[in-house]
């Protein structure tokens, strides 16, 4: 589908549907070609004296490209909202003295809000490409900032989820891959600044002056704040995965308090346990004494004994209640 707009004088201007666009003799037209069918395409490539390989090589660009100076042809590679999800858009610019093309392989509802807002300043929009140009672009890159404002909801949900230790695998999995997405967009911004740049620097058929300068310095200077939104964003999720690691070596420190807890309960039960068999010890040995008939014990023996048992017992209580003692200070 294509859809067009022209203003050849101040009086002479419209815009209208189709392959009947007017050819430019002096002021500009702009053609958007939405998916465009191989007829609209061979009339185009011919009207303007267009290669075949841009417009095979366009859909598949990944970073924005430039392809020549004259015309200038470059594709822009850009994120948009579509039904409420990111999603990349190819564009293809043709820009001559006096015509830009526009080319999308699907529709960008975006695209034909500003198509729409273009036409409704053709009135007043002066006699130069680089003004219809600049409106496109500047329109473009705003929408951007809805784009970032997801990103800064989906790194806020991954910052809520590192709080838990719960399915680490998962979440790093998920942060560096959120990592990944941002260094590409970051590149993808990088790129499209350079075009930009190069328009700004007079090195294309557009005629610049000094109020276009300043325009497309606004356009490359927002594409340079979305690369420092997306490098601040990127450090975020790089702190998120340091607050993870404090959640973790948390939970693991918890987890080891316990176990020592339990070590220290273990020793106090082992110790009363040796205490009760150390204690119980002396009775038993009186009794097997004094249970054997065949010793005829006389005074001396029986002296001799209990002075054996009554060391044998007064020796490990001393020792218990010191270690008791001890224990319970370190405790």
């Amino acid at each position: 589908m294509l859809k067009w707009l022209y203003k050849f004088s101040e009086s002479n201007f419209g815009s209208g549907t189709g392959t009947r666009y007017p050819k430019p003799t002096k002021g500009f037209i702009w053609i958007h070609a939405t998916a465009p069918t191989v007829a609209e395409l061979s009339k185009i490539r011919k009207d303007f004296g267009l290669a075949d390989k841009i417009f095979e090589h366009f859909p598949h660009e990944h970073r924005s490209t430039r392809y020549t100076f004259r015309p200038l042809t470059f594709t822009i590679v850009n994120y948009c909202m579509v039904n409420g999800r990111i999603a990349l858009e190819n564009i293809l610019y043709v820009v001559g003295k006096n015509f830009l093309l526009t080319i999308t392989k699907v529709q960008l509802p975006h695209f034909d809000e500003i198509f729409s807002d273009v036409v409704a300043m053709l009135r007043k929009m002066p006699l130069n490409v680089g003004y219809v140009l600049y409106h496109i672009m500047d329109s473009d890159s705003e929408e951007t900032y809805d784009v970032l404002a997801v990103n800064e909801r989906r790194i806020t949900e991954l910052e809520k989820s590192v709080l838990t230790p719960e399915q680490g695998g998962k979440k790093i999995t998920a942060i560096v891959t959120y990592k990944r997405e941002l260094l590409m967009m970051w590149r993808r911004f990088w790129s499209s600044s350079k075009i930009i740049y190069s328009i700004k620097k007079g090195i294309t058929p557009i005629a610049m002056n000094e109020e276009l300068i300043r325009l497309f310095d606004d356009v490359h200077d927002t594409y340079i704040h979305q690369m420092e939104i997306v490098s601040a964003q990127r450090d975020t999720l790089t702190d998120a995965l340091t607050i993870y690691e404090s959640v973790l070596s948390n939970k693991l420190a918890t987890i080891s308090n316990r176990i020592n807890l339990t070590i220290k309960r273990l020793t106090y039960i082992m110790f009363v346990w040796t205490a009760i068999a150390t204690i119980l010890s002396i009775p038993n040995t009186v009794a097997t004494i004094f249970g054997i008939p065949q010793w005829p014990l006389t005074v001396s023996v029986w002296q001799i004994i209990a002075l054996v048992l009554l060391v044998s017992a007064i020796v490990p209580l001393a020792w218990f209640y010191l270690y008791w003692k001890k224990f319970k200070l370190e405790a």
